[in-house]
């Protein structure tokens, strides 16, 4: 399993799963020929070790690509927010704040939410409880800015409260997708 999976973290959890029943048929196959001829007994003992130390280690490859996989959804997050939604909220706040529209900042955050979910790897439902763990931030980070927003002409609040009830169904049906 370490050989399939070495350097190839975060990855989906659907790869680990693969690697992990690769990793058990292969590791049962080789006990069968090393046991042959030994008591059934004593080879179901070595098979229930086998299963319990490989069960431990898919275990640790979980833990570790969920880990991975949280630490770089964020860093993507942080590059895609300075990349498309600060420099539309720094214009808003310089010469050109008037020409700076609600529509603009939604753009912004739009393009956030498509690059991520194009470009996120790892563990889908982290990639997804990153993404909603994120939307908090940044709507705070806006409230900030709320007096501004509002004076803009096309400010729309039901437009931002859509954008956080979209985040949440996309979280929910990643859970669902994980238990089916």
């Amino acid at each position: 399993m370490t050989s399939r999976l070495s350097g190839h973290l975060p990855c989906d959890s659907e790869e680990i799963r693969k690697s992990h029943e690769a990793a058990l048929e292969q590791g049962i196959a080789q006990l069968e020929v090393e046991t042959f001829g030994i008591s059934t007994a004593t080879t179901e003992k070595y098979l229930r070790e086998l299963t319990e130390a490989l069960d431990k280690k898919l275990g640790s490859w979980q833990s570790e690509n969920e880990r991975l996989t949280r630490d770089s959804c964020t860093s993507l997050l942080k590059r895609l927010k300075t990349e498309h939604l600060d420099p539309i909220l720094a214009r808003l706040h310089g010469v050109e704040g008037a020409k700076v529209t609600f529509q603009d900042i939604v753009a912004g955050y739009n393009t956030i939410e498509q690059d991520y979910k194009a470009r996120a790897t790892g563990a889908k439902h982290v990639c997804t409880a990153v993404f909603f763990e994120f939307h908090p931030e940044l709507i705070k980070e806006m409230q900030q800015y709320l007096g501004v927003l509002q004076q803009l002409k096309d400010f729309d609040e039901n437009l931002s409260r859509e954008i956080a009830a979209k985040a949440y169904q996309e979280q929910e049906r990643i859970k669902l997708e994980v238990r089916i």
